[in-house]
């Protein structure tokens, strides 16, 4: 029998390579340019802290806790900043390159998020709540699904149009809105 001992930091790598190879270079959609405490990315099921540079991978929820934000660059240049105590998942992420068509389609579960479109059409980007689908239009803007159930939109560039579940109205908000 070995005297080996199991360290916490031995669990965290395991868990870390496990969750990385769980996810392929295809799957990347960009990287966390500035993270501050307790910001997370999980990968089916798995959650880790997310450092400066790692990348953000599509399908992955990334999550902030009561002190965390995170700042995620995708790589049309897309800007997501994901406040406190919020999560997002990218459930889709197709970019490659300027010249060929893209998609973007994300849903914010808790909290807030402010969204600068990158380079794909406008027409490329949808972001989802319990509430409503969001469009976006060359588009700066800030997106918070209360606790009540309720969103709200600031549009500080562009154009934001909201359209709820369950319903054939759509909404539009210019900036500023």
């Amino acid at each position: 029998m070995s005297d080996k001992k199991i360290t916490i930091g031995t669990i965290a790598a395991a868990a870390l390579s496990l969750g990385a190879a769980e996810v392929s270079a295809a799957d990347r959609a960009g990287v966390a340019e500035r993270v501050q405490n307790d910001a997370f990315q999980s990968t089916r099921g798995l959650g880790l802290p997310v450092k400066m540079h790692d990348e953000v991978f599509q399908n992955a929820e990334v999550y902030t806790k009561q002190y965390g934000t995170m700042d995620v660059m995708l790589d049309d240049g897309t800007s997501l900043t994901v406040a406190p105590n919020s999560s997002i998942t990218i459930d889709e992420y197709v970019y490659a390159g300027q010249q060929s068509a893209g998609s973007l389609s994300l849903t914010l579960t808790k909290g807030a998020v402010r969204f600068i479109s990158g380079r794909m059409t406008s027409d490329s980007y949808k972001v989802s709540t319990q509430v409503a689908t969001i469009g976006v239009r060359g588009t700066t803007f800030w997106l918070n699904e209360r606790p009540d159930g309720n969103i709200e939109v600031w549009t500080i560039d562009g154009t934001v149009t909201a359209a709820p579940v369950n319903s054939t109205q759509t909404f539009t908000f210019n900036a500023p809105a």
